[in-house]
């Protein structure tokens, strides 16, 4: 029976037939039916969401993104801010954000205070464009009297 209701599953046509006449009971049938109308509805509801807001808005890709990026600049409305607590967000315009991860955050300001003025030189190659982009935007600053950059608030 583990066989037929297998390829049931993937859908080999005649073993669907033999696996509906050996289990046609009346209940089965019903059974058969509703399964049938659920696979059918759950086409529908997949069909309804294009693939690419599928896609897209999924916390997983954006958390891969910034993995692979250390930031990503998205539009307001297409991130929660409630959707982790782990981001870290900040609003650049209207209706831009740039989000990465608040260990990120906490590490370059770690070595803000570590490295002070030196900071360009000791930057891992990994956090710089970051760090240029914060810079070029005027998310930091260089404080003069504490020798080191900080986070405009």
């Amino acid at each position: 029976m583990d066989d037929e209701f297998l390829n049931y599953l993937l859908g080999n046509e005649t073993s669907r037939k033999k696996f509906t006449y050996n289990f046609g009971e009346e209940r089965n049938s019903e059974l058969m039916k509703k399964l049938d109308e659920i696979e059918t509805m759950i086409r529908q509801l997949v069909k309804a969401v294009p693939y690419d807001e599928r896609k897209n808005n999924s916390p997983t890709v954006l958390c891969e993104q910034i993995l692979r990026n250390e930031y990503v600049i998205v539009e307001s409305e297409k991130v929660n801010k409630n959707l982790h607590p782990l981001l870290f967000i900040l609003s650049l315009d209207d209706n831009k954000v740039l989000v990465s991860f608040k260990d990120t955050i906490d590490l370059l300001q770690l070595l803000f205070e570590k490295y002070g003025d030196k900071i360009e030189d000791k930057l891992p190659k990994r956090l710089l464009p970051l760090f240029l982009l914060l810079r070029k935007m005027g998310l930091i600053y260089f404080d003069h009297e504490s020798k080191s950059y900080k986070f405009i608030k």
